[in-house]
């Protein structure tokens, strides 16, 4: 800024202000809150171990048939080629279904920066529920996708995306087991609007108490007796950074709870 002073002479003052322990803070915060994601994914991770178990053991049990059935075929007087080759091809199939189901389960687990990048949410969404779907079936619980026409495109962290998807749909099914309903479902829908895409999921649970309804993204509250209080915690940082917002209402034309998160749609060019 420039002055003139009693001599009529021009001079200028300058100023300074040294934002390093500001941004030491920002990033101390910025790595905390990945800490608590990578804490709530690997949380999740655990109630879902039974699931994955039974996910993985069906591909394995495959591959064990297949190979079996392969040594059959080879034991014949003559051998019968064409159906040890047909055998040998299930395996491979059902070995690279292993291998994936194991690499999407290390990606939910791993611990590392955010990579965001364009992705479709309706995908997205689906992945997410091929993560709960063994324990939907275990839970008697049915899940259920409805996408609207168009395309739903934005910029985001899969793993994350899929960590937020993923815990709504649980603690659905969960409210859903805790109403001691002989079965439920839980419908995910993907549809967007004035610049946002909007994932609901909606259960036929008892719905949200009012004391619950107050508190329920508070870092550590939580109504499960092991439960940590950090999933709807989380999620909701990650979609706020992001840009969008989580929120959550009993429904009004039946019983149960609606979780909404919008986050913004991907501009064209992005990614």
């Amino acid at each position: 800024m420039n002055f003139i002073n009693e001599n009529g002479r021009r001079f200028s003052l300058a100023g300074m202000i040294d934002v390093t322990d500001r941004r030491k803070t920002e990033a101390d915060l910025a790595a905390l809150q990945a800490d608590f994601a990578h804490a709530a994914r690997i949380s999740m991770l655990g109630e879902l171990a039974a699931s994955i178990a039974h996910e993985v053991n069906q591909p394995l049990a495959a591959i064990g048939a297949s190979g079996e059935a392969g040594l059959r075929w080879l034991d014949r007087d003559p051998p019968n080629l064409d159906r040890v080759r047909n055998q040998l091809t299930r395996l491979v199939g059902q070995a690279e279904r292993a291998s994936r189901i194991i690499e999407r389960i290390r990606g939910a687990a791993r611990s590392s920066a955010p990579e965001r990048q364009s992705l479709d949410m309706s995908k997205v969404a689906q992945n997410a529920l091929g993560l709960v779907e063994h324990q939907a079936r275990a839970m008697r619980v049915t899940l259920d996708l409805r996408v609207m026409g168009g395309s739903f495109i934005v910029m985001a962290d899969r793993t994350q995306l899929e960590q937020v998807i993923a815990n709504l749909v649980i603690n659905a099914m969960q409210a859903i087991a805790a109403g001691e309903a002989a079965h439920g479902h839980v419908v995910v829908g993907i549809g967007g609007s004035d610049g946002y895409v909007e994932c609901s999921v909606v259960d036929d649970g008892p719905g949200l108490e009012p004391h619950v309804e107050r508190r329920l993204f508070d870092s550590f509250f939580t109504t499960k007796k092991d439960g940590m209080g950090l999933g709807l915690s989380v999620c909701r940082s990650i979609v706020q950074s992001l840009g969008g917002s989580l929120t959550a209402e009993n429904r009004s034309d039946a019983p149960g709870a609606r979780f909404i998160f919008r986050v913004p749609r991907a501009a064209a060019g992005d990614g």
